[in-house]
């Protein structure tokens, strides 16, 4: 004989009901472009991603019947710099 166990309740809540917090990030890229012929030109690109260096942590663990559940146990990126060149020809 077979028998599986059920739990004795039935929970049903919205997908929105564990809030996380918000996200604050800036942006920003400046570029330069050098002529040095007159068909070829060379760009230097300076680019920067989460500038403030804010912490934005992520959404909350959604399995709440675990022991660390509906915890934040980490971080989105920190602030990130990319430098580039780029020949036009």
């Amino acid at each position: 004989m077979s028998t599986s166990v059920r739990p004795a309740y039935s929970i049903s809540v919205p997908f929105y009901i564990l809030d996380g917090p918000g996200t604050f990030s800036i942006n920003a890229g400046l570029s330069r472009r050098f002529r040095f012929a007159d068909t070829k030109a060379l760009q230097f690109r300076f680019e920067t991603f989460n500038l403030a260096n804010r912490v934005n942590f992520n959404q909350p663990e959604t399995h709440v019947d675990i022991l660390n559940g509906a915890t934040i146990s980490a971080a989105k990126n920190p602030r990130l710099v990319q430098l580039g060149l780029r020949l036009e020809f």
